[in-house]
C-alpha cells in the first residue's frame, strides 16, 4: 500500500512503525485535516484524510496490531471514531470541491459505522450533511428521513424536548469521551415523554400483567397515532430490559413487519439470544476485571486466546481483500464502510472474550441455530417454539411484542395464512415462560374474533377480547399534557413560560378535552424551531395560534418534497379536503385522476412524484394511511387545517378557469392545423407531394391523441366538479370532453347527476362517522342508509365502520345498540366479513345479559353461516328458551346432545331440555350471572 510523501520518506519505517502505532498516525494526519479544513483549505484536508484512512486500512499496520498487541476496549473505541470523523472530514472537503457524489458516499460510510463513544454530536452533525446535500441532489426521500433520524437521535440523547411526528425511542445519556479512554457500554432508559406522563402508568400496569400468571396475552389497542409503537419501543421494551420478573430475566423480541412473519421472528429470536449471551460475557468480564485488574496491567492473555483472536482478525482480513490499487482510497472507504457493518458484533463479542477468562468462556452455551424443517408432520413454526421451550430451561421469560399488527390482517387476507398465526399464538401461550402483546389499532379488533374459537385458544377460554386481555390506549389529559411539557423542557435551554404552558395546553385540548400526542409533538417541535417561549411570542400568531404553528409545520413539510414538487403537495393535501370542510379519505387512483387535469402545461401533462410526496406527508404526520382492502387510502390528520389549505390553494381555481380559456375548443386546433400545414407545403416544394401527405397524415394521428387527452382532462375535471356540488360546470366540461373527443357517448347532464350523488354519499359517510363519533347510532346508520342510496358503492365503506361499533357496544354491554350495528352493517354491504362466532358472540352476550329477544336476529345469522356447528346451535338454543321458543330451544338442545362426546356437556344440555318440558325455567337470573362469568 502507498503512503502519503511525508510517509514514504521516513528512513526508517519499521524503526518508525516501532515508535508510533498506526492509530497515532491517522490521528496525526486527521489533525492535519482538520486544520487544513479549517482554514478552508480544501485540498490539503482532502489528501491528509485520505492518508489517516490509508493508515487505518493498512494491511501492514493489521499485522503490526495482531503481531505486537492485541486491541483493547480503548484501541477500539479509537479506532471506530477516528474513522468517522476522517471520513466526515473527508466528506466536507469533498462538498467544497464540488466531488458531491464522492461525499456523499463518504457520509454514508461514516454513518453506517454509527454512534461511536457515545458521542452523538458527530453522529448528529454528519447527518446534517447527508441531508444538505441529498436534497441538493435531489433525493428528497432519502433527505426527510435523514432529518427524521437526526431529530430521533437528537431525541434519544436529550438534546431535543419534542421529536414531532417521529416515532419515540428509548433515550441514553450524551457522553464525551475522549479517544484513548475505556468503552463503557450504554444501557437504555425510559424515554422521559413515558415517564413524565400518564403512559408511566400505562407501563407500569403493563409490567403487571406480565409478571402475573393470570395473563398470557396483552393486546394494545387504541387510534391511529394514539402512540401504540412509541410506549412498547420507548417505555415498556426498555422497562422490561431493565428488570427481571421474579427470578427471570426477560428476552423481549418485537416485530413490524409481516410479508414473512416466521422467517422475521426467527431472525429477531435468534439476534436477541446472541446479545443476551454477549452481556453475559459482559458481566463475567466485569467481575474478573475487578479480581483481576493487576495481573491484566502485567501480564498478555493466555496462548489459546490470542490464537483465537488472531485467527478472527485473519479471517477479517480475508473479507477485506481489495481488487484494486491499494492507494485508491474512496474504494477503501466503500470496504471499510461495508465491513465496519459486517463485523461491529463480532468485534463486541472480541471485546469481552479477551478479557475472559478461556474456562468461562468454554462453558458458554452456543446460541441456538434456526433452521427450517421439512417434515410434513410439523408445522413450519416449530423451530420457534424448540427456542422458546430452550429459554424457558435457560430460566428466560420470553416477551414476543407483533407491533402494529394490522399489517398481519393486510399483508395475509386468506383464511388459511391467518389461522396459521393463530396456531402459533396457542402453541406460545401455552409455554409458561412465554407472554405475547398484539398492539393494533382499535378498527382492526374484530379480525380477532374469527379464530377464537379454535382450539388452541382454550388457554384463554376461548375469549380474545376479554377485558382481562385487552388493554386500551388513549389520548393524553390536559393534566398529562401540561406536566409532560413541563418536563421535556426542564433542564433544557428550551424553557417555556407557564403561562404559555397553560395557554398551549387549552388550544391542544380544544372541544374533546383531551390531547392527541402527535399534535402535542407537532405543535411543540415547532415551538423549538420557532424559539417561541413566551405567550407574548405565542399571542403573535393570533387566536390560531396552534393551526398556525401547525400549518408552519405543513409548508416545511411542503418544502422538504423539494421545489419541483410543492405545487404536487399543495395539490395533494388540497384533494384531501372538500368544500364541506371535512377530509374525505382517498385512494391512490383518486388522487391520480384529481391530479391529472390540474398538472398541465401547454396541454401536455407533466410527470409528477405522486409516491414521493405521500410518502414524506405520511412520514410527517401531516396525512394518514389508512391500510385498507381493496385499496388504501390517505386522509388529512388535522381538520382544523382544512380551511387554512384551501385558502392557501384559491388560486387553484383561477388556473383552471384559465386553462378553459386557452383551450377554446376550436380555434387553436385550426390555427395549429393551418401552421403545420404550411410548413408542410414548404417542404413539398423540395421533398415532394408524397411527403406532404405523410405529413398531413401524421398531423392528423398526432392532434387526435392530443384531442383524446384533452377530452381526459375536462372528463376528470367535470367530476371533481360534480363532486363538489357545482352541477352546471360540471355539464359544461363533460360537454367539451366530448366534443373534443366524438366516441364519447353519454349524457353530460346524467353524469353530472350520478357525481354529483357520489360527492354527496361521500358526505354523509363523513358525517355518519362523526355522529359514531358522539355515540349517535341512529343517527349515523340514518346518514350511511342515505348515502348507499345515492352511491351503491358507498356500502363498502361504511360497513366495516359499523362492524367495529358493534363490537365496541357488544364489549360494553349495550346489546340493543350492538345488534342494530351488525345488522345494518350487514344490510349495507351484503358481502362484508362477519363470521359465524362474531354472529354467535352477539347471541351469547344478549342472551346472558338479559336480552335474549334483541339478539335472536344475530342468532339466526349465525346458524345460517355455520349449520353444523352445535355449539352455535346450543347458544341459540338458550336464546330461544328466554324469549320463550320452548320447542325451538329443545330442537337446538337435542341437535348438540348428538353430535357432542363430551359427556359433562350432555349432562348439562339434558337438565335443559327436562327443565323446559316440565314448564321450568333452567336460565333463571341466577344460573344466568354463574353462566355469564363462566364466559
Amino acid at each position: 500500500m502507498q503512503y502519503s510523501p511525508e510517509v514514504e520518506n521516513k528512513t526508517n519505517n519499521k524503526t518508525f512503525y516501532e515508535e508510533k502505532s498506526f492509530l497515532k498516525l491517522a490521528q496525526d494526519h486527521y489533525l492535519s485535516a482538520e486544520a487544513a479544513l479549517a482554514k478552508n483549505n480544501w485540498n490539503d484536508a482532502k489528501s491528509q484524510a485520505q492518508t489517516a484512512l490509508e493508515f487505518l486500512y493498512s494491511h501492514q499496520n493489521r499485522e503490526n496490531w495482531q503481531q505486537n498487541s492485541l486491541p483493547t476496549p480503548s484501541a477500539l473505541t479509537g479506532y471506530l471514531f477516528l474513522k468517522s470523523s476522517c471520513l466526515f472530514i473527508l466528506a466536507q472537503a469533498q462538498e467544497q470541491l464540488n466531488e458531491i457524489p464522492a461525499a456523499i458516499r463518504n457520509l454514508e460510510a461514516a454513518k453506517q459505522i454509527g454512534i461511536t463513544d457515545n458521542n452523538p454530536y458527530l453522529y448528529i452533525s454528519i447527518l446534517n450533511s447527508l441531508q444538505r446535500l441529498y436534497k441538493q441532489q435531489k433525493q428528497y426521500l432519502e433527505a426527510f428521513s435523514t432529518k427524521l433520524e437526526q431529530r430521533s437521535v437528537e431525541q434519544k440523547y436529550g438534546l431535543r424536548a419534542f421529536i414531532g411526528a417521529g416515532s419515540l425511542a428509548a433515550t441514553e445519556q450524551a457522553k464525551f469521551i475522549p479517544i484513548g479512554t475505556q468503552l463503557i457500554p450504554q444501557k437504555e432508559n425510559i424515554a422521559p415523554e413515558i415517564t413524565a406522563s400518564s403512559r408511566q402508568k400505562d407501563v407500569e400496569q403493563l409490567l403487571e400483567r406480565i409478571s402475573s400468571e393470570d395473563y398470557k396475552l396483552i393486546i394494545i389497542y387504541g387510534k391511529s397515532r394514539v402512540g401504540k409503537s412509541s410506549l412498547l419501543n420507548a417505555g415498556l421494551i426498555p422497562a422490561l430490559k431493565k428488570k427481571a420478573i421474579a427470578t427471570q430475566d426477560n428476552l423481549v423480541v418485537s416485530i413490524q413487519v409481516y410479508d414473512h412473519w416466521i422467517e422475521e421472528l426467527a431472525q429477531h429470536l435468534e439476534q436477541k439470544v446472541g446479545e443476551l449471551e454477549i452481556k453475559e460475557d459482559t458481566h463475567t468480564q466485569e467481575f474478573t476485571d475487578t479480581e483481576n485488574t493487576d495481573d491484566r496491567k502485567n501480564n498478555n492473555l493466555t496462548s489459546e486466546l490470542e490464537t483465537s483472536t488472531l485467527e478472527f482478525e485473519i479471517s477479517a482480513l480475508e473479507l477485506e481483500t481489495p481488487a484494486s490499487k491499494p492507494n485508491t482510497s474512496t474504494l477503501e472507504v466503500d470496504t471499510l464502510a461495508l465491513e465496519l457493518a459486517t463485523l461491529t458484533s463480532e468485534l463486541e463479542m472480541l471485546t469481552s472474550e479477551f478479557e475472559t477468562l478461556t474456562s468461562e468462556l468454554e462453558i458458554i452455551p452456543e446460541p441456538q441455530t434456526f433452521f427450517f424443517s421439512s417434515s410434513p408432520t410439523l408445522p413450519k413454526f416449530h423451530f420457534l417454539l424448540e427456542q422458546l421451550h430452550y429459554n424457558h430451561q435457560q430460566n428466560l421469560l420470553t416477551v414476543v411484542i407483533f407491533d402494529q399488527f394490522e399489517e398481519f390482517f393486510l399483508i395475509h387476507t386468506q383464511p388459511e395464512q391467518r389461522q396459521q398465526f393463530f396456531e402459533f399464538l396457542g402453541e406460545c401461550l401455552n409455554i409458561s415462560s412465554v407472554k405475547v402483546i398484539l398492539s393494533l389499532r382499535e378498527n382492526y379488533l374484530h379480525h380477532l374474533l374469527t379464530y377464537n374459537d379454535l382450539p388452541c385458544m382454550e388457554i384463554i377460554n376461548n375469549d380474545i377480547l376479554s377485558k382481562n386481555i385487552l388493554y386500551k390506549l388513549g389520548n393524553f389529559t390536559p393534566a398529562d399534557a401540561k406536566t409532560l411539557i413541563e418536563s421535556l423542557t426542564a433542564g433544557t435551554p428550551f424553557q417555556l413560560e407557564p403561562t404559555l404552558i397553560e395557554k398551549l395546553v387549552q388550544d391542544l385540548a380544544g372541544k374533546l378535552g383531551e390531547v392527541r400526542p402527535i399534535d402535542l409533538q407537532i405543535v411543540g417541535a415547532q415551538l423549538q424551531t420557532e424559539n417561541i417561549k413566551t405567550l407574548a411570542e405565542y399571542h403573535q400568531y393570533g387566536e390560531k395560534a396552534k393551526e398556525k404553528l401547525i400549518q408552519n409545520y405543513l409548508n416545511e413539510v411542503i418544502e422538504d418534497c423539494g421545489r419541483e414538487n410543492q405545487q404536487l403537495a399543495e395539490l395533494v393535501l388540497y384533494f384531501l379536503t372538500d368544500v364541506e370542510g371535512y377530509c374525505p379519505p382517498k385512494t391512490h387512483a383518486e388522487l391520480e385522476r384529481d391530479l391529472q387535469q390540474h398538472l398541465i402545461t401547454d396541454g401536455e401533462r407533466q410527470q409528477f412524484s405522486l409516491d414521493l410526496v405521500l410518502q414524506i406527508l405520511v412520514t410527517s404526520g401531516i396525512v394518514v394511511l389508512l391500510r385498507e382492502n381493496p385499496a388504501d387510502r390517505y386522509q388529512l390528520a388535522h381538520d382544523h387545517l382544512v380551511s387554512c389549505i384551501r385558502q392557501q390553494q384559491s388560486k387553484l381555481t383561477q388556473r383552471i378557469t384559465q386553462l378553459q380559456r386557452t383551450t377554446d375548443l376550436k380555434e387553436p386546433s385550426k390555427t395549429e392545423f393551418n401552421r403545420f400545414f404550411k410548413n408542410i407545403l414548404a417542404g413539398s416544394l423540395a421533398a415532394g407531394f408524397v411527403l406532404a401527405v405523410m405529413g398531413v397524415v401524421g398531423f392528423r394521428g398526432i392532434r387526435h391523441q392530443k384531442n383524446v387527452e384533452l377530452s381526459e382532462m375536462y372528463l376528470m375535471q367535470g367530476e371533481n366538479l360534480a363532486r363538489e356540488g357545482n352541477f352546471e360546470n360540471a355539464v359544461t366540461s363533460f360537454h367539451k370532453a366530448q366534443q373534443w373527443n366524438a366516441d364519447l357517448k353519454f349524457d353530460s347532464k346524467a353524469k353530472a347527476q350520478e357525481f354529483v350523488n357520489k360527492g354527496k354519499a361521500e358526505r354523509l359517510l363523513v358525517e355518519g362517522q362523526q355522529r359514531l363519533q358522539t355515540r349517535e347510532l341512529e343517527s349515523a346508520v340514518a346518514k350511511f342508509q342515505e348515502a348507499l342510496k345515492l352511491d351503491p358503492q358507498i356500502g363498502r365503506l361504511a360497513a366495516p365502520v359499523l362492524m367495529y361499533e358493534g363490537n365496541k357496544y357488544m364489549k360494553q354491554g349495550k346489546i340493543k345498540q350492538a345488534v342494530i350495528a351488525y345488522i345494518n352493517a350487514q344490510n349495507l354491504d351484503p358481502k362484508v366479513d362477519i363470521s359465524a362466532d362474531a354472529w354467535r358472540e352477539l347471541c351469547l352476550q344478549g342472551s346472558l345479559k338479559k336480552q335474549a329477544a334483541d339478539v335472536i336476529p344475530a342468532c339466526e345469522k349465525a346458524v345460517q353461516l355455520a349449520t353444523n356447528n352445535q355449539k352455535i346451535r346450543v347458544v341459540r338454543g338458550v336464546a330461544r328458551a328466554l324469549t320463550r321458543n320452548k320447542q325451538g330451544a329443545i330442537e337446538d338442545f337435542e341437535a348438540y346432545i348428538a353430535a357432542t362426546d363430551s359427556k359433562t356437556g350432555k349432562s348439562k344440555v339434558r337438565r335443559w331440555i327436562k327443565d323446559l318440558r316440565t314448564g321450568r325455567n333452567p336460565f333463571t337470573d341466577k344460573k344466568l350471572k354463574r353462566l355469564l362469568g363462566e364466559n
